[in-house]
């Protein structure tokens, strides 16, 4: 019993480190706004990136985010 519970315990927290590393990996765009990807190396991305879960890398990427609501007069 206790080497299963030693066994979850060491899954437990690999999954954890996992999550933690993985989530460097994905930015949001959130709705009303729209994102770019800046690389240190190529410069600014010619992509928009719209609402969503999307991949960058980190460190060499960085999001550059701007709104696009709009204020309607009334």
């Amino acid at each position: 019993m206790e080497a299963a519970l030693n066994k979850m315990g060491v899954l437990g927290v690999g999954m954890l480190a996992a999550g933690a590393i993985g989530s460097r990996f994905i930015f949001i765009v959130d709705g009303g706004e729209r994102k770019l990807v800046m690389d240190s190396i190529r410069g600014l991305q010619q992509k928009v990136y719209g609402e969503g879960f999307h991949f960058i890398i980190p460190g060499l990427q960085r999001t550059i985010p701007f709104e696009i609501r709009t204020m309607s007069k009334l």
